[in-house]
């Protein structure tokens, strides 16, 4: 008589199968320090960005070369990439290596316009991405000053209005300081009202955008 060998195999099983390695987790690119930045920016900043490689299988991935890209919008806006360190001159594109911990990264630097800029982050021998948007507030760099230059008597009260302007003339919002070099001929205080002193000139200065200005006061008896 003929003994039969068990089968191990439920119905419908597949001998291959049983060969087949279990599946590995994809690789992974995920963005770890410059995603959690206020909604809106100022500019004139520089930002930390930093990411974590995951290989195929869930290790870090040491070694991996990450590229850092701007894209066509913030190259409009004239925004830039440095090392991590925040030095150097401002780069379109940079690429580092991930570390033992399979991080990297470099740093973002804002300009004076205000919109949209968007950055591209890819490991491509992964085929792995993502980007980050940063979205910056209008800022003033110039001043718009009313009454320019004046004269006035000693005891006279006047304030300063201030208009912030971008280079291209819209307005834009300004928190502006004022300080006035002879405080002997007039003061002034921080929401820019001005008591003449005494006869003589002097200047308020007007700061708290890239190019300050100034309001000649000349105070006579």
């Amino acid at each position: 008589m003929t003994l039969l060998a068990p089968c191990l195999c439920l119905a419908g099983c597949n001998v291959l199968d049983l060969a087949k390695p279990p599946p590995q987790a994809p690789a992974k690119l995920m963005v770890v320090v410059g995603d959690t930045f206020p909604p809106k920016i100022m500019p004139n900043a520089v930002l930390p960005l930093a990411v974590q490689v995951v290989g195929t299988g869930g290790g870090l991935a040491r070694g991996v070369s990450v590229r850092f890209e701007l894209a066509d919008s913030a190259l409009t806006l004239g925004v830039s990439l440095l090392s991590a360190g925040g030095a150097g001159s401002g780069q379109d594109t940079l690429s580092v290596v991930t570390d033992s911990n399979g991080a990297g990264g470099v740093a973002v630097r804002l300009a004076g316009l205000a919109g949209r800029a968007v950055v591209r982050i890819s490991a491509p021998s992964l085929g792995v991405a993502d980007s980050v948007a940063y979205y910056m507030t209008s800022y003033a760099m110039l001043v718009g000053l009313s009454p320019k230059d004046t004269t006035v008597s000693v005891g006279t009260n006047f304030a300063i209005a201030v208009r912030g302007l971008s280079l291209g003339g819209a307005l834009t919002f300004v928190a502006p300081v004022f300080a006035s070099r002879d405080p002997g001929v007039a003061t002034v205080t921080t929401h820019g009202q001005v008591h003449a002193v005494a006869a003589g000139t002097t200047y308020v200065l007007v700061s708290g955008v890239r190019y300050p200005d100034s309001v000649a006061v000349t105070v006579v008896p």
